[in-house]
């Protein structure tokens, strides 16, 4: 699967990130933990800006993430930053149910509105 994470605060001009996993809840603490072997997430890191999973896309590949990336138009495809497509905020039980999440995993990350 690919995902798109939306920092809190920008990082110079960076303000998402755009991955691809097999297992998004070890991801995604790796990420918090500042390990995984991505520079931008490792800053982001150390310098203590919190991000939240704005998107996911189910059963894509590294070519689809590649495909992303080059676009650099990461703001447009982000819920947060694109209001055409707010109504793509994921809920937090829906987004459990659909990937087998243990309950309370969602208290590691920010609020997601909805």
């Amino acid at each position: 699967m690919v995902y798109l994470l939306h920092f809190d605060k920008p990082l110079c001009h960076a303000r998402h990130y755009i991955g691809y996993t097999e297992n998004l809840d070890k991801r995604i603490l790796q990420h918090r933990s500042g390990n995984g072997h991505a520079r931008l997430m490792e800053v982001i890191y150390e310098l203590g800006i919190g991000f939240r999973i704005a998107r996911v896309w189910f059963g894509e590949d590294r070519h689809f993430e590649r495909m992303l990336k080059n676009q650099k138009n990461a703001p447009r495809l982000c819920p947060y930053c694109n209001k055409r497509i707010s109504h793509m905020l994921y809920q937090p039980e829906l987004f459990n149910q659909v990937i087998d999440m243990p309950p309370g995993w969602w208290d590691t990350i920010d609020e997601i509105p909805y």
